[in-house]
């Protein structure tokens, strides 16, 4: 079940500290938020991808949301098709759902994430590609 209070939270942080982090320094922290007995971390930081650079295949314990502040990636979300998202665009991936994300423009690509993962969980688990339908 999602928890929407923990990714309501996510949100304002994100709306808070987005403008600053894209016009200064990387900004990265994390913010503990309990939800009855299940507790959360809300992790928020800048991501930049060089030309042709990738994150590889990987799951989040948790929600992750991502804004495109500056280029253009290629997002493979499980086995669905390609999508292209572009300076502008955001999506939200659910948890353990395995994605990677590829720099295809033409300048260095930079991501503001916000996740709401377990406490104590690892941010990024690496995965091997689904195997295609």
């Amino acid at each position: 079940m999602v928890d929407f209070t923990a990714m309501k939270h996510a949100l304002l942080l994100l709306a808070f500290i987005a403008a600053p982090a894209i016009a200064g320094p990387p900004l990265n922290f994390s913010v503990e938020v309990t939800k009855d007995h299940a507790p959360k971390v809300v992790t928020v930081m800048e991501r930049q991808f060089d030309l042709g650079q990738g994150s590889g295949w990987h799951i989040h314990h948790g929600t992750e949301m991502v804004y495109i502040a500056e280029g253009e990636i290629e997002l493979r979300v499980g086995t669905e098709a390609p999508r292209v998202l572009r300076a502008g665009d955001s999506v939200q991936i659910p948890r353990e759902m395995p994605h990677t994300a590829t720099n295809i423009g033409q300048v260095p690509v930079k991501l503001i994430i916000t996740y709401v993962t377990d406490s104590g969980s690892d941010l990024r688990t690496p995965v091997d590609a689904p195997a295609a339908n």
